[in-house]
């Protein structure tokens, strides 16, 4: 330590009389420290908290204590509300049902170490709404949530031909393993085993292999599916021979593969249309990029502005550029590369029409199409072509007398939501002539006056319905 310097240590003591013998001396030097030790008190207690016992509530002093003072002036009329007494209150010292405890205790029972124990009821009913209620919210977000992926999985499946080839190849690879003799194809062959298999097999496959294919979305079409198929049945001929149990098993799992492919060739077949139209409409946007990226096309990328030259629409019908063209190849409009050039075509023929054949915009998109079809040719044409989905138009449905027309108007409902008839009512007048009242025909009756009567059935004499006569013999 240097000279001058004082050196500061800090000592803890936890030596409970040590402590409490240090608070008594601070609170002779300093009255309000007892005063601030009671309240610091209060506050612990109220918070449930047990004040450590160097800290217990001091009691007052005699020179201190307001009590010792005797009664107030402003409490001489004051009645306790526990004993009854006058002169002081119920949270009082004085009160003879305070003695033994602190005021802030009178109203409850302390427990072990001076705490209070709380117990907090709950009504029955509103504890089973509130688990119903909180049960119920949570299947209501569960089913919202589920029900949001299953409508992106239908979208994705719908925007996604691979995703759709994917899951249906799946379900062919499931069967196949589920085969009882598909234990020899479920994956690779030892080489520790068997080191001779490279030598005879130069193209190894397996359903493991052939899966991890498919979940790398190498499939494009069955027949890419099947030739790995085949090749299980190669390989096994090759190494063992047609009369091995392997070499019949794999017999049995190509056919079974075959099976499967042809109960869904109509799906197949849709699903491969949209690849090979996905695959060229990719190349397509692969070709603009490019094109994009060119010197020439500088002037060619976006469509022409209405404000710069308001005349250009008037003179050119079929407007074009780049970014037009893309949009149609993402929209999958084209089915085959001569559509795409007949469109991309159409900028040459506008800025023809619009600048002239020897202007120099003209120059810079022929010579863009140019370079375009020189990467199209490498890009576009090895792929596989769609075929365009022909949609019958539909049939109207023609009316016949036969069925009964329908109702242009709602019915009307017992509360007349619906608006009442405004059409004129009929202006014919009404039948004002009084109707003749014809009596009830009873079985006792004889027929209404003013009807003829038959005589080969109501003669006199004749035992009929309406009587009258002696009955003939029989």
């Amino acid at each position: 330590i240097k000279e001058g310097k004082w050196k500061k240590e800090v000592v803890i003591i936890k030596d409970q009389q040590c402590v409490k013998a240090f608070q008594e001396d601070e609170m002779e030097a300093d009255p309000s420290m007892r005063t601030h030790l009671r309240d610091e008190c209060r506050r612990m207690r109220e918070r449930g908290r047990e004040p450590p016992c160097y800290f217990d509530d001091p009691a007052p002093s005699s020179s201190q204590s307001r009590h010792s003072r005797g009664i107030q002036p402003q409490q001489k009329d004051k009645r306790c509300g526990g004993c009854g007494q006058l002169g002081h209150i119920s949270t009082s010292r004085k009160c003879p049902k305070n003695a033994g405890h602190s005021p802030y205790q009178r109203r409850g029972t302390p427990g072990a170490g001076g705490t209070f124990k709380i117990k907090l009821t709950m009504n029955k009913k509103s504890e089973t709404s509130r688990k119903r209620n909180t049960e119920k919210q949570r299947q209501e977000k569960h089913a919202k949530e589920n029900s949001k992926r299953q409508r992106q999985a239908k979208i994705r499946l719908r925007g996604d031909p691979f995703i759709s080839m994917q899951t249906l190849l799946m379900n062919i690879i499931k069967q196949l393993r589920s085969l009882q003799i598909s234990g020899y194809f479920t994956g690779p062959v030892s080489h520790i085993v068997y080191p001779d298999y490279p030598l005879k097999v130069k193209t190894p496959m397996d359903l493991k292999q052939m899966e991890n294919k498919n979940k790398a979305k190498l499939y494009k079409s069955r027949e890419e599916f099947l030739s790995d198929v085949r090749l299980l049945q190669t390989n096994s001929l090759a190494y063992n021979g047609p009369a091995h149990a392997v070499s019949q098993a794999a017999s049995i799992v190509v056919e079974s593969a075959e099976k499967a492919v042809a109960e869904n060739a109509e799906h197949f077949s849709e699903i491969e249309n949209e690849i090979k139209l996905k695959r060229l409409s990719e190349a397509m946007i692969e070709v603009i990029q490019y094109m994009k990226g060119l010197e020439e096309s500088k002037f060619l990328q976006a469509p022409v502005s209405k404000k710069a030259f308001p005349k250009y629409y008037d003179v050119v019908k079929q407007p074009m550029d780049l970014t037009t063209l893309e949009q149609h190849a993402k929209s999958k409009k084209y089915y085959s590369p001569a559509e795409f050039w007949a469109d991309a075509q159409l900028i040459v023929k506008a800025s023809i029409q619009f600048n002239k054949a020897a202007h120099p915009i003209t120059k810079q998109a022929e010579a863009m199409i140019e370079k375009g079809k020189i990467r199209g040719a490498a890009v576009l044409d090895p792929l596989p072509m769609p075929e365009r989905k022909v949609v019958a138009p539909k049939r109207k449905r023609k009316r016949t007398g036969k069925s009964p027309r329908r109702r242009s108007s709602p019915r009307r409902t017992p509360n007349r939501t619906t608006p009442r008839r405004t059409t004129p009512r009929r202006t014919t007048p009404r039948r004002t002539s009084p109707r003749r009242s014809s009596p009830r025909r009873t079985p006792s009756s004889g027929p209404p006056p003013g009807t003829p009567v038959n005589p080969s059935i109501d003669r006199p004499g004749s035992n009929s319905a309406t009587g009258g006569g002696p009955s003939s013999p029989a």
